[in-house]
């Protein structure tokens, strides 16, 4: 697969798994094969209108369910280390002067956003005539799938798939699994474990043990 045919898939899968609202329009995605041909079956010729069913429907009630789309939800119980890894996030982010707009109600480690940031990457990437341009533009893309979007994004994927009650979105499950699985291979990164992959876990409460809480200062 080329660059701009990963670039499209990196831009369908961000677009169709955040909220239509938002106003982007659903590119198509490119002719490969495997789960590409089941997602292209499903989707194209699909209207805003429908799509708004399918993804609410989807997500509506599922923020912190059976696959929440935020990757803080994916083996970090604690708030200090949801907190950790929103700030890692973000960094990525504005390393290269970007962050997530706030009016569009999502955090910055949406997989809408961390997919939009890589398909920037890449973009990026194919567009430079410096090399070692392109090289810092591959480089940040391999450690951001290896730290962030390669190392839940599978899970949440196979999550997708298999409980979705919309088959167009479990198709963008299993296309989201395999793409991230492509994509460690290009970027020289090892294959995920399936047996260690992250699971979704509650975060746990701050104990009052730890900080004052309530009115018991002073006393």
């Amino acid at each position: 697969m080329d660059a701009q045919d990963r670039i499209a898939t990196y831009r369908f899968l961000s677009i169709a798994l955040q909220d239509p609202f938002l106003g982007a329009s659903l590119p198509p995605l490119p002719q490969a094969e495997g789960p590409w041909i089941e997602a292209r079956a499903l989707w194209d010729g699909v209207d805003r209108e429908t799509w708004s069913f399918l993804f609410r429907s989807t997500f509506g009630h599922t923020a912190a369910g059976a696959y929440p789309p935020y990757e803080t939800h994916y083996g970090q119980p604690t708030v200090f280390e949801q907190t950790n890894v929103l700030a890692d996030v973000a960094g990525f982010y504005r390393s290269f002067g970007l962050r997530v707009d706030s009016q569009r109600g999502e955090g910055a480690d949406h997989v809408g956003p961390e997919l939009e940031f890589a398909a920037y990457l890449l973009e990026k990437e194919r567009l430079a005539t410096d090399p070692a341009k392109a090289a810092i533009s591959r480089d940040v893309l391999a450690a951001f799938v290896r730290d962030h979007l390669g190392k839940w994004g599978p899970a949440f994927g196979r999550l997708l798939a298999r409980n979705a009650p919309a088959e167009e979105y479990r198709a963008v499950g299993h296309l989201l699994d395999s793409f991230l699985a492509e994509e460690r291979v290009l970027l020289g990164l090892p294959a995920v474990d399936s047996d260690r992959l992250p699971q979704p876990v509650p975060p746990l409460p701050i104990e009052c043990g730890t900080l004052p809480c309530g009115g018991d200062e002073g006393e």
